[in-house]
């Protein structure tokens, strides 16, 4: 009886928050007769044999609440399955109180559990809120221009290698017999990846290179990428960040091409999970190792070209020089002749190896080495 009027349902008071919370006692074996409230008890009579799904006598006592939920575990890992959710004031058998289940027959199979998301480059890999198995990673933000294909009136590389269809889907460093660390070695790319036109066409891949803090020469990680038209440094998929894992500390970034020299940060760092590092190599106030690491072309910084030996040394005269190998992929004999293909005597990157005229690869190695003297060289400011 409310207000003077029937009613058939039962509420309970709520004594945290005022309120009312319906209340179905589930009553078998009889009925309810009498309703008495104590407090923030209800205390229900009757002839019934059964309360609340429990067996119970005549006169049965209940403790308003404002309800829980919880969740069916049928795999016995201690996650429940979101979608068995029902409310009640006690646990229910069978049921907790954790809705984190991603598959309730899976008893490895749930958020923050460990995992393998197939990926080298990441670490802690773990079921993340989607369900699904991810993993830690820094991300390297870099850019570099290469010196061979650079465009100084619009400040972008030519893509002529990939736009003859000669870039390999495979690194080339492994056959070039760079030694790889950690994760790094035997990268490819999918075919679709070499479609994108534009500033951010592909250009070449490079070489990527995680050293020690205290011991710059120390390489820890390596990692084969692509470098695009306006010098960003990217992932396999030509889109994201590069990708990879070292144990968090500072470390110098290096950056190196097969026939350019490589360039090395001058100070250190910090790598830390879920982080990104990002470098700027073409810019003059990036401070990197050694003394003109780089070329400035027009205030940019560009990686020298013309280590065709790939040695770390441009040399223009005398034994073991980068010049004669030119001379050599164009057969050795006729200085106009030419060759098309994926070669390390390409100082341009052009796709085609020319000794003599316009364009050609061997000017680069002696405006590399200073343009006047023949006998000069350039080392690679790399410790």
């Amino acid at each position: 009886m409310v207000n003077g009027q029937l009613r058939n349902g039962v509420a309970a008071l709520d004594p945290s928050s005022g309120g009312l919370n319906s209340f179905d006692p589930a009553l078998t074996g009889g009925i309810a007769e009498t309703v008495h409230g104590a407090s923030d008890h209800l205390f229900i009579g009757g002839g019934f044999t059964g309360f609340n799904g429990f067996l119970g006598r005549s006169h049965a006592v209940y403790g308003a609440c404002t309800g829980s939920e919880w969740f069916i575990d049928a795999d016995g890992d201690g996650y429940g399955a979101p979608a068995s959710m029902v409310f009640a004031c006690e646990e229910p058998p069978g049921m907790i109180d954790q809705a984190e289940d991603c598959d309730d027959s899976d008893p490895l199979l749930f958020i923050g559990a460990a995992c393998d998301d197939g990926d080298p480059y990441s670490e802690f890999d773990a079921i993340d809120i989607a369900c699904t198995c991810t993993g830690k990673f820094y991300a390297i933000e870099a850019r570099v221009f290469l010196n061979g294909p650079y465009v100084s009136n619009v400040s972008l590389m030519r893509d002529d290698l990939r736009a003859a269809s000669l870039l390999p889907l495979t690194e080339p460093y492994s056959a070039l017999g760079y030694v790889h660390h950690a994760q790094g070695g035997g990268e490819t790319i999918a075919p679709a990846v070499l479609t994108v036109t534009g500033n951010n066409a592909v250009v070449d891949w490079v070489f990527l290179e995680v050293r020690g803090p205290s011991e710059p020469s120390q390489v820890i990680a390596t990692r084969s990428c692509l470098v695009q038209r306006d010098g960003d440094v990217v992932d396999l998929d030509g889109v994201s960040p590069v990708r990879l894992y070292v144990p968090s500390g500072q470390y110098h970034l290096a950056m190196r091409h097969r026939n350019h020299l490589g360039v090395m940060t001058a100070g250190t760092h910090l790598f830390t999970i879920g982080t990104t590092i990002s470098v700027r190599f073409d810019l003059p106030a990036t401070t990197t190792y050694g003394t003109n690491a780089q070329r400035d072309v027009s205030g940019v910084h560009t990686l020298w070209s013309g280590d065709v030996t790939g040695n770390g040394q441009v040399k223009y005269a005398g034994g073991n020089n980068d010049r004669d190998p030119i001379l050599l992929a164009i057969g050795g004999t006729v200085p106009t002749g030419t060759v098309t293909g994926y070669l390390s005597a390409d100082c341009t990157l052009d796709g085609v190896v020319k000794y003599a005229g316009g364009n050609n690869d061997r000017d680069h190695i002696l405006q590399t080495v200073g343009g006047t003297v023949p006998t000069a060289v350039r080392n690679a400011q790399l410790p």
